[in-house]
């Protein structure tokens, strides 16, 4: 049983046995505690950060072959936990390195980096552009496991022939695969861009 189940269970059953089969007046339960005397409720404590440029790195390389960025964050302004493994940002820059070396270029208003799960959230008026593509979502999850970038916002995509809104997206750039899931609209335009 998890721990929050077993401390949930016994504090239900604590108030109804204490009170079973005696004559003695129950007692209050104590004060609550104030956020102030209790560490527990205070946020883990942040050092701010300025000018950080933070990657993550493709995990497998091939023989012979060094290890290269697979992303790559950039922010003038933000804060890390104490460990330094989690990242808050303030208009964060991103590179996200295909295997083409076409670069996806995104920005954000927001972001976070972790380092342990080798994931990357951006979240604001998201951007991602290359030299092919356009896309606009609200937030966008990379995760460096699978070197996917994942979005369950509503997407605009654009390029010199094609804009289209979808409900969700997911980008593998390894493969050189973006899928657009349950379009809504769009435009094709048939014979050379303009």
């Amino acid at each position: 049983m998890p721990r929050y189940g077993f401390i949930l269970s016994g504090l239900l059953l604590l108030p109804l046995v204490s009170g079973c089969g005696t004559d003695e007046p129950m007692t209050s339960p104590p004060p609550p505690v104030s956020e102030a005397e209790n560490p527990a409720a205070q946020p883990a404590p942040q050092v701010s950060a300025e000018n950080m440029e933070l990657f993550m790195f493709d995990k497998n390389p091939t023989a012979n072959q060094e290890l290269k960025p697979t992303f790559m964050v950039n922010a003038a302004l933000g804060t890390m936990n104490e460990e330094g493994d989690v990242f808050h940002l303030t208009q964060p820059k991103s590179i996200i390195f295909t295997d083409d070396q076409d670069e996806l270029n995104l920005t954000a208003q927001s972001g976070t980096f972790d380092k342990k799960s080798e994931t990357a959230l951006l979240d604001g008026d998201v951007t991602l552009t290359s030299s092919r593509i356009h896309l606009g979502m609200q937030s966008i999850v990379w995760d460096n496991q699978t070197r996917t970038g994942h979005s369950d916002e509503a997407i605009e995509f654009s390029s010199d022939m094609v804009k289209l809104k979808a409900a969700s997206m997911t980008l593998e750039p390894k493969t050189g695969v973006l899928v657009l899931s349950n379009v809504s609209e769009g435009i094709i335009t048939l014979g050379a861009p303009n």
